[in-house]
């Protein structure tokens, strides 16, 4: 697939609630990432930064922390984590097709009075697109309903709603993601099957094809049901070359496990939707 090109400043509005809104055909892959960067700019994280949470239980109260599930009016699935920091970390389906991954949203936000603001939003989209920048406002009902919109340009404008999970009260363990996986994955050098393995320490080790392995770990965050992740590329066919993510991971309500990564500068990243053999 194409590379990067150059970012566009973006201005993003959010809001939060039960009701869904419509979005552009044209920005819905960024108004995912915009919604991710909103809530990671909370807590003022950096682009360098390892995203991570903090314990169990419910998210802190009045705050957009959690896991969140929905779609854009232009029919992309859209899913991840507000962490209690306000990172955030977001994954979108490509366009028109569900069932193939289309990019990831990550970036630092503020929750306040049920308002979710972010400047440093990213979208890294895996269809050609590149990376763009992106700034978000949303609004939302603590452990309930979030929505808004995604702005990358001023006329470049999307809506999305999505709806708390609250699997994300439930307490990660090793034991439980231990096992082997099969899935897809997209980077930005195009998509490809991904095999793996976890073992009960939280080592990972698996290959995308006969000239490309990856290894890593994974641990506990220190809050909600979430993992963070640390993974290094090697061989000839890997992708994006030999290189190294980090970033975060859970398990969807359907039992899939989600992994979101970036590379420190947030040019290049990975997301992979795998499931337990």
């Amino acid at each position: 697939m194409p590379r990067f090109h150059s970012r566009v400043r973006i201005r993003v509005v959010c809001q939060v609630h039960t009701s869904a809104e419509t979005m552009s055909s044209r920005g819905y892959s960024t108004l995912l990432s915009v919604i991710i960067s909103c809530v990671l700019m909370a807590c003022g994280g950096g682009r360098n930064s390892f995203g991570g949470s903090s314990i169990s239980g419910p998210p802190d109260a009045g705050t957009a922390e959690g896991l969140w599930e929905g779609s854009t009016s232009a029919g992309r699935s859209v899913g991840g984590l507000i962490l209690q920091d306000g990172t955030y970390w977001f994954h979108y389906s490509s366009a028109g097709n569900n069932a193939v991954l289309g990019g990831v949203l990550r970036g630092n936000g503020t929750s306040n009075s049920g308002q979710f603001t972010s400047t440093n939003g990213v979208d890294l989209n895996f269809e050609g697109s590149g990376s763009k920048d992106v700034d978000v406002a949303d609004t939302y009902t603590a452990k309930s309903d979030l929505s808004g919109t995604f702005t990358y340009t001023p006329t470049d404008v999307i809506k999305f709603s999505a709806i708390y999970d609250s699997s994300y009260e439930l307490t990660p363990s090793l034991s439980t993601l231990a096992g082997n996986y099969s899935g897809s994955g997209a980077m930005t050098a195009g998509l490809a099957a991904v095999r793996f393995s976890v073992a009960s320490g939280g080592a990972i080790a698996g290959a995308i094809s006969v000239n490309c392995s990856f290894s890593g770990f994974a641990k506990p965050a220190l809050r909600g049901n979430v993992y963070d992740i640390s993974l290094s590329f090697n061989g000839s066919g890997c992708p994006n070359g030999s290189s190294s993510v980090q970033g975060i991971a859970y398990i969807a309500t359907g039992g899939q496990f989600i992994v979101t990564a970036l590379n420190t500068a947030w040019t290049d990243g990975l997301v992979f939707e795998a499931s337990k053999l």
